[in-house]
């Protein structure tokens, strides 16, 4: 009964559907399934560089994180998790010049909403990328900055 009458209101359906998507363990898989960090000889200023992925499962948290540069997300990225508890996941990386570095996905089961990569400059500027629609890439750390490239 309580279905048919849903089915006599597509707003309500589409209403219903929102809720569900929603919900913790109901997010979608992103597209991202492997990845390579290819560090050029003159990255970060002959350097080491940190890189962060980050598995966005709340997607309250998506406006928040997209307007941090990755200088913000490295000094206050341990304050937004007590925030948002399980409303994201990360890995961490740190690169040296001329390292390569093939990876997968770690995060099991690929379910968020989105997914950012935070590469930890000494140069100022953004230093983040959205890559969730990208199924393999390869990130290239230059000197001041990254460039991808897709893979397929």
């Amino acid at each position: 009964m309580f279905f048919g009458r849903l089915q006599r209101c597509p707003w309500a359906l589409a209403a219903l559907a929102l809720i569900a998507l929603s919900l913790p363990g109901c997010a979608s898989k992103v597209a991202t399934r492997s990845f390579t960090f290819q560090a050029e000889s003159d990255v970060n200023d002959r350097s080491p560089v940190a890189v962060e992925m980050v598995l966005v499962k709340n997607p309250d948290l998506i406006p928040i994180i997209s307007g941090l540069n990755a200088r913000s997300w490295f000094a206050g990225s341990a304050q937004l998790e007590r925030d948002y508890p399980g409303g994201f996941l990360r890995e961490r990386w740190e690169l040296v010049p001329e390292q390569q570095l093939p990876l997968t996905l770690p995060f099991p089961n690929r379910r968020g909403v989105a997914v950012f990569v935070f590469a930890n400059y000494l140069a100022p500027g953004a230093h983040r990328i959205r890559v969730d629609d990208r199924r393999r890439f390869t990130m290239i750390l230059g000197r001041d900055g990254f460039s991808l490239a897709d893979r397929d």
